[in-house]
């Protein structure tokens, strides 16, 4: 057996194991994938660490010349969660799969983020 990310990882079995969809009536579909530019962190494989970007920066930080050289250097960046630092993301190729096939991609996907986001407030919560 060849090395192989861990399966029970949500970002393997999101990003690598689901090549497949499948509708209600249980019909599978193989989804044809391509790599594209992360959109996250612009295929760079880091990004300014959200908790200290997302509200923009407080204007006292913005004039502290220190803190300024840092941000610049990238001493506050962090791997990007999107592609895990890779640059790149597996998609769907929109120019290879039918619309029906899409459809069931994007509802999929939509329905792991929603578990990701139970998940992440079950264990914020201390379940």
């Amino acid at each position: 057996m060849h090395d192989s990310p861990n399966m029970s990882d949500s970002r393997y079995s999101r990003h690598y194991a689901g090549r497949v969809v499948e509708d209600d009536d249980g019909n599978e579909y193989r989804v044809v994938m391509r790599f594209d530019v992360c959109p996250v962190c612009h295929g760079n494989g880091k990004h300014v660490n959200p908790a200290l970007d997302d509200n923009g920066l407080s204007e006292e930080s913005a004039s502290d010349a220190d803190f300024m050289e840092d941000y610049m250097a990238g001493v506050y960046d962090v791997t990007c969660g999107r592609c895990d630092g890779l640059r790149v993301v597996e998609e769907p190729d929109p120019t290879r799969n039918p619309q029906r096939v899409l459809d069931l991609w994007f509802e999929r996907d939509a329905e792991l983020e929603q578990d990701d986001a139970i998940q992440r407030a079950e264990i914020a919560a201390g379940c």
